[in-house]
């Protein structure tokens, strides 16, 4: 993953290949038939999030594009159980998820993470966000997709 302002230590947004006009400019890469990762970067989906307090915050759904740089900006992140079941709910916040969606199967608790915080570990295949531990992501406002 590379992002414009970063050296080249794997930090930052993952580029792609190019993709058809007219795609909404920020968009989950699963919803984007046109765009993958490119083969030199890895892709991350489902790869476990680490927080600078070494805690486990979940695990990396999926990639959220700007199409018109075509470059990832956010990681689509479910935030592990464990983490929800100690984490206080703070007013004004979407708090627990619900533990049944809209379709009947099992919710799980998603949070956008700023892909500027991300550092890959590409040899354990995780990826870690210096600049926010579990607590912080804990209390993201909920991603609703």
């Amino acid at each position: 993953m590379r992002h414009d302002d970063v050296a080249p230590s794997r930090t930052g947004a993952a580029t792609l290949d190019p993709v058809a006009p007219g795609t909404p400019q920020i968009a989950p890469l699963k919803h984007l038939k046109d765009y993958q990762v490119v083969k030199e970067d890895p892709d991350v989906r489902g790869w476990p999030l680490i927080g600078r307090d070494g805690r486990t915050i979940g695990k990396v759904h999926d990639l959220l594009v700007d199409t018109a740089a075509e470059r990832v900006r956010y990681l689509d992140v479910e935030l592990d159980r464990d983490l929800l079941a100690s984490a206080p709910v703070v007013p004004g916040t979407a708090g627990p998820p619900p533990a049944v969606g809209s379709d009947g199967k099992a919710a799980g608790h998603h949070v956008l993470a700023p892909i500027g915080f991300a550092r890959l570990d590409e040899d354990h295949k995780r990826v870690y966000l210096d600049g926010m531990d579990a607590h912080d992501a804990a209390v993201l406002p909920a991603y609703d997709h």
